[in-house]
Order: C-alpha cells, then sequence, then structure tokens
C-alpha cells in the first residue's frame, strides 16, 4: 500500500488501513473501495492522508509502532483527564491574574484526580514498543482535524519514549518520561481559545497568555495528587533552550546526552530535552493553528538547523537514527541515478534498514511520464548513485 493525500483520491481506489474518528469510532475499514460519498467522508475528517492498496506494493505494509486500541485508549483517558480538571479548576476564558489565581490554589487543584488508567495507558504503549523489538518510527503519524492536542501528546509521548529506549532508560524513567511527555501541554486548556490560534493573527496580549502554558502547565501537575514533581517539570520545561533563550524561565542546557550520570545542577531537566526534541518533530511535521506541516526530510533539516542552540546537539544526532526522511509507504521520485532511465521514475518507500535508515528499499511503479512499470524492487543501499525525494502532491501518480 502506499500514502495518498486526501485531495487525491478516486473513486474505485482501495482503503489499504483502517480510518477512525477522533471519539475511536470506525469510519471506514481498510478493504473499503471507494465511492463519491466514501471520500466525501474522508475530506471531512481533517486527515492529511490515507493508506491506499496500489498494484506492486502488496507486500509494503506500514505498521504503527502501538495498535489503534493502544491509540484510542489512550486518546480517550487523555481527554477524560483534560475534562477534569478544567471541570474541578472552572478555567478557560479568563485572564491571566485569574488563571494563576486558581492554579495556585492548592485544595481547588487537589481535587482533580488523574486517572490511574492514563498510566496504565503509557505503561501498555512502553510495553508494546519493547515487545516490537522496533528502535525506529518507521510510519508517519496521522492527525484528524478539531483533535490536534491529543494526538499531538500521544506522538510525542512515543518519540519521546523511542528516544529515551536508545538512552537506555529504565522502565520506571521511561514511565516517567512517557508520562510528562502525554501531559506536556495540559496548561494549554487554562489558555482562551481565542490565544491558542485560528483563522486570525493572535493579539499581543493572546500571544503573551499563551506563552504562559508551561508555567501554568507546571502549577496544575505540581498540585495534582499521584504526579511526581519530574513529570510537572517537563511541562514546565520543554519549551527552554539550550542556549537560554527558552521560555518561561531561560534555562540552558550543555548538550550533553540525557542520562542518569551526567550532573545537570541548574540545567534543562534530562526528560524535558526529549520532550521538546518529540515536540519540535511533531509540530513541524503537522498542520497545527499557526503553520502547515512540512516533510519529515524539511523536518530534519530545521532540527538540525536548531541542534546545539535550541534543541539538545545529542539527541538531535539519536532522533536522525529513529525518524526516517522516507517513511515506509511515502511516495518518492528518482531524482539522480547512474542509470539515466530510472531518472523520473515514482514508487514507493518499501523498507527500511535500522543501520542505514536514509537508504530505504523502493519500488518504482511508474516511469517519468507516468506510464505503469513492471513493479521493480530497489535497495539504494545498494543502488548507491540513486538519489529520491519525497512527492508531496499524488499527481505524478496515473492509474492505468
Amino acid at each position: 500500500m502506499r500514502q495518498c493525500s486526501i485531495e487525491q483520491l478516486t473513486e474505485e481506489m482501495v482503503l489499504g488501513k483502517s480510518i477512525y474518528a477522533k471519539d475511536g469510532t470506525l469510519l471506514l475499514g481498510a478493504g473499503y473501495r471507494l465511492q463519491a460519498a466514501y471520500i466525501r467522508r474522508l475530506k471531512l475528517t481533517g486527515y492529511p492522508f490515507v493508506y491506499i492498496m496500489e498494484e506492486g506494493t502488496e507486500d509494503v505494509i506500514p505498521e504503527d509502532i502501538i495498535s489503534d486500541q493502544i491509540r484510542m485508549q489512550t486518546s480517550a483517558e487523555v481527554s477524560k483527564t483534560l475534562e477534569d480538571v478544567k471541570r474541578t479548576t472552572g478555567i478557560g476564558r479568563l485572564r491571566r491574574e485569574d488563571v494563576r489565581r486558581i492554579l495556585e490554589d492548592e485544595q481547588r487543584l487537589k481535587q482533580v484526580v488523574l486517572t490511574p488508567n492514563l498510566k496504565v495507558c503509557v505503561g501498555n504503549i512502553i510495553e508494546q514498543i519493547i515487545a516490537s523489538k522496533k528502535n525506529i518510527l518507521d510510519t508517519a503519524f496521522m492527525k484528524c482535524q478539531g483533535d490536534f492536542a491529543i494526538q499531538h501528546a500521544i506522538d510525542v509521548a512515543l518519540l519521546t519514549i523511542v528516544l529515551a529506549r536508545k538512552y537506555h532508560y529504565n522502565k520506571d524513567d521511561l514511565m516517567t518520561a512517557g508520562l510528562g511527555a502525554l501531559l506536556h501541554d495540559i496548561g494549554k486548556i487554562a489558555v482562551a481559545e481565542s490565544a491558542e490560534g485560528g483563522a486570525r493573527k493572535r493579539s499581543a496580549e493572546e500571544q503573551d497568555l499563551l506563552l504562559e502554558h508551561p508555567t501554568f502547565g507546571y502549577l496544575m501537575l505540581s498540585k495534582i495528587p499521584g504526579v511526581s514533581l519530574v513529570v510537572a517539570h517537563i511541562a514546565y520545561q520543554h519549551h527552554e533552550r539550550q542556549d537560554g533563550a527558552g521560555y518561561p524561565r531561560g534555562l540552558t542546557g550543555d548538550n550533553s546526552p540525557p542520562i542518569e550520570a551526567i550532573s545537570r545542577a541548574s540545567k534543562i531537566l534530562r526528560h524535558a530535552e526529549l520532550v521538546a526534541v518529540a515536540d519540535a518533530y511533531d509540530n513541524l511535521t503537522s498542520d497545527t493553528p499557526d503553520s502547515r506541516a512540512i516533510s519529515p526530510e524539511e523536518t530534519m533539516k530545521r532540527l538540525i538547523e536548531d541542534a546545539g542552540s535550541k534543541l539538545n546537539r545529542d539527541i538531535i544526532a539519536m532522533a536522525s537514527q529513529v525518524i526516517p526522511v522516507y517513511p515506509v509507504g511515502a511516495v518518492v521520485k528518482v531524482v539522480e541515478c547512474r542509470d539515466r532511465t530510472l531518472i523520473g521514475c515514482v514508487g514507493v518507500v518499501a523498507a527500511l534498514q535500522e543501520e542505514s535508515l536514509n537508504t530505504p528499499e523502493v519500488i518504482l511503479l511508474f516511469d517519468r511520464f507516468g506510464r505503469r512499470l513492471k513493479p521493480r524492487r530497489i535497495a539504494l543501499s545498494e543502488e548507491k548513485t540513486m538519489r529520491i525525494e519525497l512527492v508531496l502532491s499524488d499527481s505524478s501518480l496515473v492509474h492505468g
């Protein structure tokens, strides 16, 4: 199967992977042959792409690092936690001073009960990632419209846990980092909806309020029973930067590996440095209220540019070993090759090699003129003169 942008879907295409609504209900199951009504329904979800079956790619199976069931359970528990905080505190659409007054009310926040199921969900994510024996994220994250905050929280947690495993975190530290990642943006529920982004540009006052969300998150989490202070500090510090130019406190880092043996006195918390990288990656590759998504390739270039000054250099180097530039199922085009007849050919990323992440195996399906080829599988690790690039529009693919 391969990725196909929602805008390029046509009737008679066959859905490769099931699609779910934000409440976890099944919208369309894998194997559906698309009709006009189904396509209209998919466009309403806000998903940027889906996976469809494509002749010659039957053995290309993009597999998420966690199951749909675990993702949906986690989404439901995060949603429940956020609603509980909102209901108990009564925050939302308030002035900054009113928000602070509420969040400094220790007795009120002690009434918030962090559902034990949320920790169970993080534990399930960790166990499933360990059981998968995967050390890389080989597929692109998918987000539907209207549910960015919760899906962003889950994807940041996934990437944080995968990175933490590369640094040999024990299970307790994986749990702390994962829970902190899942709740890193909880402070945004204290920000009026108008300040979270939309069609119009934020006012200076709204922008200032939004920049308070790490502080609001810390004030909430540090007073909720059962939440460790480390988790609260992950929310507090995920926008701090290595050069001290971050917020809210202007903490600095020294680009050290985020391991326990290295002293970090007066520096950014090591778990928060992991979350900062995961947060930056997921924001850049997602459509947000502030910006349009960019490709994984362009995202990694941006992160590398920020390495050392903004984001921890060692973690960015590690991220390049777990985040593929060319995810499985992505459509790619040959832009350079010793065999010049292959230049311009379009195909699909079929498999990744963990030891050589950005030299995948591809299956070429169409020539430069859009004519269907006999599928040809090529490993870029062997065809070293071949260079590919992601195809962001499916117009290069002609079905015949």
